[in-house]
């Protein structure tokens, strides 16, 4: 399980920010790389991309850190401790705070673009918008939440069981 964590951890960290870099350095293959051709963009645009990109990789590498601790404990059988109930509450803050950031990046990015251009091109801005809101990460990381609120509830029930015997 923590191998397939560590996977997920590494490709994220090279993934995001690297396809900007390359599309920004190869402008003949942005398809391939799945954004557009940074080349043509101004660089206030690409610089923004970039540095949205990198905030999402420290944020999601410090969840991906904390979802580590969390499995170490685990597999020492470590199930019900306070440090598990922060551990995950942390991995669904972070997700949760990632979720805007990704989303903050693409209208930085299409405004920097739109006025660049002289224009603001709404109908881009609302397309791009409704079609890039991360719901994925906002679903995991309310059911993060979701999970260390019923972590905190079997501690509880755990130090009273203790306390009646």
């Amino acid at each position: 399980m923590r191998i397939i964590l560590a996977v997920l951890a590494v490709y994220h960290a090279l993934a995001i920010p690297l396809r900007y870099i390359f599309a920004w350095l190869l402008p003949a293959k942005p398809v391939a790389l799945g954004v557009m051709p940074l080349a043509k963009l101004p660089e206030a645009t690409v610089l923004t991309a970039i540095l949205f990109s990198i905030i999402q990789v420290i944020l999601l590498l410090n969840a991906f850190w904390q979802l580590w601790i969390v499995l170490s404990r685990f597999e020492n059988g470590r199930f019900f401790s306070k440090e598990i109930v922060q551990r995950i509450r942390r991995v669904g803050w972070f997700l949760l705070i990632v979720a805007p950031v990704q989303f903050a990046g693409v209208l930085i990015g299409i405004a920097t673009f739109s006025l660049s251009h002289r224009h603001i091109m709404w109908s881009a801005i609302t397309s791009h918008a409704v079609a890039n809101i991360p719901t994925g990460l906002l679903i995991c990381g309310l059911l993060a939440l979701l999970v260390a609120a019923a972590f905190d509830q079997a501690v509880k029930m755990q130090h009273e069981a203790r306390l009646t015997i």
